[in-house]
């Protein structure tokens, strides 16, 4: 079974979501200002960085993945 791990960094005001273990980040892709999409080295999402969390903790949090 897998587990969902949230972090959130006070310091840079961004939290970390991950579907897999954060060992398997292979790169990193860019949606928004505000949204990378964290992905192994397949290609497969396994993460979300959400970078600046608190201006936009008072809007809806969109995220588009592709699953396979």
């Amino acid at each position: 079974m897998k587990t969902l791990r949230i972090y959130y960094f006070k310091e840079s005001d961004s939290m970390d979501i991950w579907f897999d273990e954060p060992t398997k980040e292979y790169i990193s892709e860019e949606i928004n200002d505000h949204i990378l999409i964290k992905k192994d080295k397949d290609g497969n999402a396994i993460g979300i960085e959400v970078i600046s969390l608190s201006k936009l903790a008072k809007t809806p949090l969109e995220v588009p993945i592709k699953t396979r």
